[in-house]
This record gives structure tokens, C-alpha cells and sequence, in this order.
């Protein structure tokens, strides 16, 4: 993402680039700027500003507009049941075109409905 660009402006991320991680809604995060730290839960993009907001781990609080692009490095975690944090390192990509929309599954959903019906 980059700030105040046209999608077709934003760097392709090709094979010079390597894939860590995808973020969905709730993915465990930490941001590092420096010294300063902000751990908590991903709850989106800002897409025009380039930037993601996070929210606390307690749902305390809510911090928007942290600029991905600046930022010295983001880590994502997972936490097992009995709740132990761990980094992830790497991921696999999962291609776009295997990711479905909310607009489509919403309608997956409501197709089968209508099947069933």
C-alpha cells in the first residue's frame, strides 16, 4: 500500500520481494517503530493512507492510522488454546484468486439457501 496512490501506482510485490504473511481482521500484530511498540489485534487497512489500525489485546484501546510503509517491522503471532503466544515467521501465499469477498460469500450463503429451500 501506498499513501494517497492509485492502486496501479503501488509497488508489484514480485519474485525480488519475499511473502511473510497475510493479515485478515483479528490477526494477532506487533508494530515496531524504534522503541515504541503496538501489540494488539488487526482490525483493518486504511487503503488511502496506506495505514492499518490496531486494536488492544484487552479492547482497551484503539490505535488508527499506523503507517505500514515506516514502520521498522510488523511480526504477526498466533495463540494456541491454552493461550501461549508464537511469532510466524513465514506463511504461504494464498493466491487472490482463492480468497473469496464478504460480498461473496454472503451470496454462496444465500445461494444455498435458496437450495435448500
Amino acid at each position: 500500500i501506498v499513501a494517497y496512490k492509485d492502486e496501479k501506482d503501488w509497488i508489484n510485490m514480485g519474485d525480488t520481494y519475499t511473502f511473510k504473511f497475510s493479515l485478515f481482521l483479528d490477526d494477532l500484530v506487533k508494530v515496531t517503530k524504534s522503541t515504541k511498540e503496538i501489540f494488539g489485534y488487526f482490525k483493518g487497512t486504511g487503503r488511502t493512507t496506506g495505514s492499518i489500525t490496531i486494536e488492544a489485546p484487552d479492547r482497551s484501546s484503539v490505535t488508527p492510522s499506523i503507517g505500514v510503509k515506516t514502520q521498522d517491522k510488523i511480526q504477526k503471532f498466533t495463540v494456541d488454546p491454552l493461550g501461549n503466544i508464537t511469532e510466524i515467521k513465514q506463511e504461504t501465499r494464498v493466491p487472490l484468486t482463492n480468497i473469496k469477498s464478504n460480498k461473496q460469500l454472503l451470496a454462496d450463503r444465500k445461494a444455498k439457501r435458496e437450495q435448500r429451500s
